[in-house]
């Protein structure tokens, strides 16, 4: 059985997808973290957690970060 490459393709097609919407989010995530009003420290230690581990680091940024960030601009 000859499976052409156009049919073979289909696998790594989606893990292409995959991995460049992980770029895209840590992009944006970088972003975000850059312009949020958080200590240097703080914004250092998030960006490298969020290039070491893409999905996970900007998954908690968004869920946690985010809203910590938020909370100390609102008690200054």
């Amino acid at each position: 059985m000859n499976l052409s490459s156009e049919q073979n393709r289909t696998i790594p097609l989606y893990t292409d997808i995959f991995w460049i919407a992980c770029v895209v989010l840590a992009f944006g995530t970088t972003i975000a973290i850059i312009r949020s009003r958080d200590t240097v420290l703080a914004k250092v230690c998030w960006i490298i957690a969020v290039l070491v581990f893409p999905l996970v680091g900007a998954a908690v940024w968004w869920l946690v970060g985010r809203r910590r960030a938020t909370r100390s601009e609102s008690s200054l």
